[in-house]
This record gives C-alpha cells, structure tokens and sequence, in this order.
C-alpha cells in the first residue's frame, strides 16, 4: 500500500493534517488481519493399497474443487472443498506437486523415476518426467520434459507472465520452462541443496531434501529447503533471470518443511513433513503449530490457503509415504483446516485508537478554523 512521507496535505475545505496523523492512518490500514489459528479439522482417508498418496494441493479458481495428484497410482483427482468428496479423476504419470496457471488449469510435477527409486520398478518413461497440464475438461497434456534419472520434480509455480518455475528436491537447482516450453536451470546454489550429512541424527540422513515447496509472489519466488529449515527468497528480474538468493525465513522449528502457501502479508503457512504438522510462521519469524499428528496429520506435505487476503481454510496432504526417513503415523489423505482470527493485536488496537484521536484532532482544528472565519466576517 501506498506510504505517505513528509509535510502536509491540505484540503479543498481549508482543513491542514499533518503527516504524523497521516502516519497513523497509513499505520492503520497496513496492519495485516489477526493471525489465524486452527478450529477444526476434517480428513477425507486415502487407500495407500491402491497407491492414493497425496503429495501437494491446489485449489480451482472458483476454490470449489481441491487436486491433489496420487503418487504411485498415477492419477490426479478433485475433491469438493466443503465435503471433500471424489469428484472427477485423471491418469497423470507419477504426480507430485501441483499448482494452478494463471488461465485455471492445474500444473503437475511428475517423478517416474524417483518412482521406481521407491518401488523397485522399471516402468519409468523419460519423456513422462517433468511437467504436466489438466484441463478443467479432464484433459492431461505434457508440457516440458525433464532430466530423468536423479532428478526429483517436487514442486513447481507459475508467474505473471506464464513462465513455470519446478524445484529439484534431490539437486542444488531451480528449472524454469518458459511459455513456449522451453525448458533451462534458472537459479543453481548450495543454498537450493539438502544436507549431505551422514550423521544419524539427521532425520533425513543419506536422503538429502532440499528446494521442496516453491511460491512465487509479485517479482519474488520463495522455495523452502526442506534440511535446513529455510525459506529462501530470490528475485525474478526484469529480463527472467534470477537475482541473488537470500533467507527470507529460518529456523530449528522448520526443518522439514514441506509445500508451503503465503498470504498478501508474507505470512506462510506451511507443512513439515517430518513432524507432520502444519505450521503458521509470520515474516518476523514468530512460529505457531496449528495442528500436528494427534489432529490426525501424518508426514503433511501440501498446503493450500483459501484466501491470501484473509483466510479461513487451510487445505493439506498427509502424504503418508512409506520411505526410510519418515514415521507415518496416520494413513494418507486430504483434509480442511478452519481458521479464526484471534483477539485482535494490541498494536492494531493502539494504531485505530490513534487514528481516532487523529480524526478528532483534526475536526477541532477545523471547526476552530472556521469560527476564526465567521468571527472575521
């Protein structure tokens, strides 16, 4: 929003406000809502049998229908957002993450190979690994094509222009296809790589997780480093190559997040698929837990927010996957978090209290005026 600086603005009624009170109001329009915190929880159960293992979520234009993309039965299905009933369902080969373009149509990460990493297969095509389109129609078309062997497409988001931009879990790498889907490493970094550390502790040792969740807000795509419990930010410059990477967010608390969703505010609500929980962290770094596995989360890796203004549903996947580094304590599926702000911040309180003084202020200043005037004729 618009920041007022310096000296004065008066008028066509003579009234003068000085740029403090101006201040106050600017302060009080910007404050972003009250923090939401979790209410209630509702959980649509999966049949892992049958390979229903919901990586990432995204929600349709109209946010009617959630998708998520099953990982090892190679389908994308939707869900209605108000009872998470199955709705329609198409064959994508080995979906991970998923996001809308900006006409309405869902983007898909595919990773046959990491598929039969996992399940001791063979089936793979390389020319099915990389990234994936599904119609409102149903239609699923293949977009771009990917490096295949030791490459993990996890995540991926679009920006204005239509440019996609796919994380490589397993790399130090950021892949972009362009609009006519050409496909490039747009940014490359230890930063975007996971530990390497054999140490035991490591809950994610000889299994390194790095660049997982990706966002991309205005100029800026924000990717998460699953090992190192970061946010990273990088510019988009003006001609599409990528600025310097720097932290956007870090801390011990978001080692192993996952997907992530943001807010208009820099607020991120995120997934940490090694404590299975959903977690809210606000761009000051304050961190709260909106619900973990006694909800019935389970090795939690995509989120999706109903609103970036002000939201009240939070949509996920327990991916529930069973890999060496993760403990799955509840089975996979697609769930609904509500959200309800809170007891509105003191500051909030203090900026629309001050905004009112100011208003009163300046009413008196101008009745004062105008007694001076009528006094004067």
């Amino acid at each position: 929003m618009k920041r007022i600086s310096g000296g004065t603005v008066t008028g066509n009624t003579g009234a003068t406000v000085s740029a403090a009170v101006l201040a106050v109001f600017t302060f009080g329009t910007l404050v972003a809502p009250p923090p939401a915190v979790a209410q209630n929880i509702t959980i649509q159960a999966l049949n892992p049998a049958a390979g229903e293992f919901p990586e990432a979520v995204a929600l349709s234009a109209d946010g009617g229908t959630l998708y998520s993309g099953f990982f090892l039965s190679g389908v994308v299905q939707g869900f209605r957002t108000d009872t998470l009933a199955r709705t329609t369902s198409v064959a994508v080969p080995a979906p991970l993450g998923i996001a809308r373009d900006r006409n309405g149509d869902m983007l898909v990460a595919t990773a046959p190979w990491f598929r039969d990493q996992l399940t001791g297969g063979s089936s793979g095509v390389p020319q099915d690994q990389g990234v994936w389109r599904v119609t409102a129609a149903g239609v699923a078309n293949r977009v771009a094509v990917l490096p295949f062997v030791g490459v993990l497409p996890n995540a991926l988001a679009t920006d204005s222009v239509g440019n996609i931009y796919v994380a490589d879990l397993l790399g130090d790498a950021l892949y972009r296809v362009d609009t006519v889907g050409t496909v490039s490493v747009w940014a490359q970094s230890s930063l975007l790589a996971g530990d390497p550390s054999s140490d035991p502790s490591s809950p994610t040792a000889g299994f390194p997780l790095g660049g997982n969740g990706v966002q991309v807000r205005g100029s800026t795509l924000y990717v998460s480093n699953t090992d190192y419990g970061r946010i990273l930010a990088i510019p988009i410059n003006a001609d599409g190559s990528a600025g310097a990477i720097s932290t956007y967010l870090q801390s011990d608390r978001l080692i192993g997040l996952d997907g992530f969703d943001m807010d208009d505010f820099g607020t991120v609500y995120g997934a940490n698929i090694i404590t299975s929980e959903l977690v809210r962290a606000d761009p000051s770094g304050a961190i709260i837990t909106l619900a973990g596995p006694n909800d019935g989360l389970s090795s939690t890796t995509g989120v999706a927010i109903n609103s970036t203004s002000n939201p009240s549903s939070l949509y996920f996947s327990n991916f529930s996957i069973p890999v060496p580094f993760l403990t799955s304590v509840n089975q996979p599926g697609v769930g609904r978090l509500s959200l309800s702000p809170t007891v509105v911040p003191e500051a909030h309180t203090l900026g629309l209290s001050l905004l009112g003084a100011a208003y009163l202020t300046g009413t008196v200043i101008l009745r004062r005026r105008r007694a001076r005037r009528v006094t004067a004729l």
